[in-house]
């Protein structure tokens, strides 16, 4: 006898549930800010029916919200335009950095350069005063241990390879050979020395040459027979 109490206690307060339920999306359907997404038929009231909610459409902020909204949405942007700024600056360093080191070791490359090429060029004209003593070449690990300290050696092992390479391919006065040096194999650098061509010798068998003062005895006769034809 308790069961159809509760029961019909149950639905008393399901019924006044239902009449503040309609009342309520009554109102809201009157809003014009909200929106009912999710709604099946909302004129009866079902607690276990379909799930809904309310999307404000146009919502009422207060002026210091508005303008917070705004602020933080500047600062963002402001932030994003900061950073990219920054990155650009840094990148552009960092071009600018790599310019001027390469264009330093372009600098430190051809001023090696040169001192293998006087190095060259002297131990050549050692070779020319005493050829017993002296070799017409040097060995290029030789020529960096005398050009190079110790303490250069490592730092400057990339510049003194892009020597050795612009050498031997842009530079015609030198070649690279394979030599034993003290029973070592070593590459070297062959120094060619541009030989002066000997005066050109006039041929004993030609006239002028047997008879230099012919053409000049015979000028006063050319001339005599001339004058009288």
């Amino acid at each position: 006898g308790n069961a159809p109490k509760k029961s019909s206690g149950i639905n008393a307060e399901y019924g006044d549930l239902r009449d503040h339920f309609n009342y309520s999306i009554y109102l809201l359907r009157e809003d014009v800010y909200l929106e009912i997404q999710g709604e099946s038929e909302l004129s009866s009231f079902d607690p276990e029916g379909e799930a809904f909610f309310f999307r404000t459409l146009t919502p009422y902020i207060t002026w210091f919200c508005y303008i917070s909204s705004i602020v933080s949405n500047f600062a963002f942007y402001i932030v994003i335009s900061v950073g990219i700024l920054v990155m650009a600056q840094i990148a552009h360093k960092v071009y600018q950095w790599k310019r001027s080191k390469e264009k330093q070791e372009m600098g430190q490359m051809f001023e090696l350069i040169d001192q293998i090429i006087e190095e060259l060029q002297r131990n050549y004209s050692k070779y020319q005063t005493d050829p017993i003593n002296y070799v017409p070449y040097v060995a290029i690990p030789h020529a960096r241990d005398r050009l190079l300290l110790p303490s250069e050696r490592t730092a400057m092992r990339h510049i003194w390879e892009r020597a050795v390479q612009f050498i031997a391919q842009h530079e015609s006065r030198v070649r690279v050979e394979m030599r034993r040096v003290q029973s070592e194999d070593f590459p070297v650098w062959y120094w060619l020395e541009a030989s002066k061509s000997p005066p050109v010798q006039p041929d004993s068998t030609s006239p002028d040459f047997l008879y230099p003062d012919l053409d000049a005895e015979m000028l006063p006769e050319k001339g005599k027979a001339a004058i009288s034809s």
